[in-house]
This record gives C-alpha cells, sequence and structure tokens, in this order.
C-alpha cells in the first residue's frame, strides 16, 4: 500500500535500491522525501520549503521569519552536516541567499546532480531521537534516546517491541539516565504528553506501514509540541 502511494505521488528519486532476489528491493527515501510522508500521514513536521531555484528563494525570504535553516535533501548524500550543507541560525535574506549560493556551489563541486534545497523553520528546545528497524526475533523494534552527546557518546537509549502505548512510552523515557531534561529538570517543560503520543505513534506507523528502518533525528521538543526536523526511512 505505501509503496503504491509512493509512486502514485511521483516519490521517483530513490535513494537506495537493495535487490533481495529478483522481485523485492528496499527504498531508502531522501529527506524531502521522508519528511513530505510523514507530514501527509498527519505526524507534526516543522515547516518546510522546497527553493528550486534563486528567484523561488528570494519571493520566499519576504514572507519567512528568521532565524531560519537551509539543508540539502539528496539521494547522493547520506551525512549532509559533515559535507557542509546544513547551515541553521540565518538571520537575515542577505545571510540566506548567500548561503543558498554556497549550496550550489558545493553541490556542483562535489558532482551531485540530485538534489533539493529545502528552507526549513529553525526550532528551539530539547533534541530527542527516535529510531525503528526490523528484527528477524523480535520484527520491529522501537529506540528512543536524547541528541547530541547522549546518544552519540554515552549511548543513552531505550529499546521496546512495537507497538507501545505512552505508558509503555514514559517508562521508555524514565529508563534513560539523561530523563530529567524531558520531565522537569530545574522547572524546565516540555511537552511530555504530544512526544509520548509520538512514540506511540511512530510505533504504529513502522508496523502498518511495514517499514523497514525510521530514523527521525533530532525530533525537537518544547512547550508547543514535538517537532520532527530531520528524517530517513526505509520502506
Amino acid at each position: 500500500m505505501l509503496r503504491r502511494l509512493l509512486y502514485q505521488e511521483h516519490f521517483i528519486d530513490i535513494e537506495r535500491i537493495n535487490f533481495k532476489g529478483s522481485n523485492y528491493f528496499n527504498i531508502m527515501l531522501s529527506l524531502y522525501q521522508s519528511l513530505n510522508l510523514l507530514k501527509n500521514k498527519g505526524f507534526k513536521v516543522a515547516w518546510y520549503k522546497w527553493v528550486p531555484n534563486l528567484k523561488a528563494l528570494e519571493k520566499l525570504s519576504k514572507s519567512i521569519k528568521y532565524p531560519i535553516v537551509l539543508k540539502v535533501s539528496s539521494p547522493e548524500i547520506s551525512h549532509k552536516t559533515e559535507l557542509g550543507l546544513v547551515a541553521t541560525s540565518i538571520k537575515s535574506t542577505r545571510e540566506l541567499r548567500k548561503k543558498f549560493l554556497e549550496f550550489k556551489g558545493k553541490l556542483k563541486e562535489l558532482g551531485i546532480k540530485r538534489a533539493k534545497i529545502l528552507v526549513q523553520e529553525q526550532v528551539e528546545g530539547v533534541e530527542v531521537i527516535i529510531g525503528a528497524k526490523e528484527d528477524k526475533t523480535f520484527g520491529k523494534i522501537l529506540m528512543f534516546g536524547l541528541g547530541g552527546i547522549f546518544v552519540e557518546i554515552f549511548r543513552d537509549v531505550s529499546f521496546r517491541v512495537c507497538p507501545i502505548d505512552k505508558e509503555e512510552a514514559l517508562r521508555m523515557i524514565q529508563e534513560l539516565k539523561s530523563k530529567e531534561l524531558l520531565l522537569g529538570f530545574r522547572g524546565f517543560k516540555v511537552n511530555l504528553e504530544e512526544l509520548l503520543e509520538l512514540m506511540s505513534k511512530i510505533s504504529n506507523f513502522v508496523i502498518k506501514e511495514d517499514v523497514k528502518e525510521l530514523d527521525l533525528n533530532p525530533v525537537i521538543v518544547n512547550t508547543n509540541g514535538a517537532y520532527i526536523v530531520d528524517a530517513r526511512i526505509l520502506i
């Protein structure tokens, strides 16, 4: 069902194909495709817009609020941050235009022809990671952790077999050493209820749509809600 929808909506810019026999393959969706899919499925995604050229960027720049984020989505790039293809805290139209031209130049220098440059609202809050993968023994597995060094260095994460409800999602958070950042550290508050709902909905989404892998990194949580900012999905 999901594959049929993707083809109907012209999600043709395939990032990676893993052939498994003659009749089956997996598709890695790009950032732009993943955000589109999640948005269409009713998830809260931080506002974004594809700007195909400088004229479109300049038109958009008159109606957006700063600071803003500029990032690249491409089937030829796995780690855009390491390549310098993500710019945050852009504070003016002049800076946005400069970064856009820099990205265009860098893509040309790298020989990357299939790429989209996205403008995205900058959301402030606590960064968390929600992931999912398919395990041969347990089926769909959900992973949760705080972003940055908590995952990269301390591996402060928790796992559950999908699906989970909001009560189980809360228990996943309570297992983390860094849990106080989400549960009220020194009076700092986030919309915990919306985060729990997102975790539960994602655990059901990967089952219903038979998603092989999912990486939401980061999801930004603040008092207004839990916003998906970056995503990669393997179907």
